[in-house]
């Protein structure tokens, strides 16, 4: 646990932050269950990508699960689809980058308060959540 008695501000902090990030898992869940529902398999056999788009997704997959989504961020915008929604990874990317950016400083913050556990929950937290994103 985090000794704040010091600073409520940074408790309040981090509170906000832990809801924040929740909603944005919910939303993101939420989101994919949905893009799942409406199409069916039968839609998903129709819906066949592009051979330079699989062949680029296969280049990347061999490297480690960090470096693979770092590698894979241009492919959006390389690969627009036919729609006009090529740009909702990098909104994706921009929340949760932002969500884990404002952790890290609130725990650079409060750094000389925390115990190792708390260290390790909010290092563990952020990794899920790139994971995730």
């Amino acid at each position: 646990s985090i000794n704040l008695d010091k600073n409520v501000n940074i408790e309040l902090g981090l509170f906000i932050l832990a809801i924040i990030g929740a909603v944005y898992v919910f939303v993101l869940v939420t989101f994919i269950f949905i893009h799942a529902w409406c199409f069916t398999p039968d839609e998903s056999i129709k819906m066949k990508p592009k051979e330079e788009v699989e062949e680029a997704f296969a280049g990347t997959n061999s490297q480690p699960p960090i470096i693979d989504g770092f590698l894979e961020l241009p492919f959006p915008a390389k690969f627009r689809g036919n729609g006009c929604a090529w740009w909702l990874p990098y909104l994706g990317w921009s929340i949760s980058a932002a969500i884990i950016i404002s952790g890290a400083v609130l725990y650079l913050i409060a750094e000389a308060d925390m115990t190792p556990g708390s260290s390790a929950a909010l290092a563990a937290a952020s990794l899920l959540l790139y994971q995730i994103s």
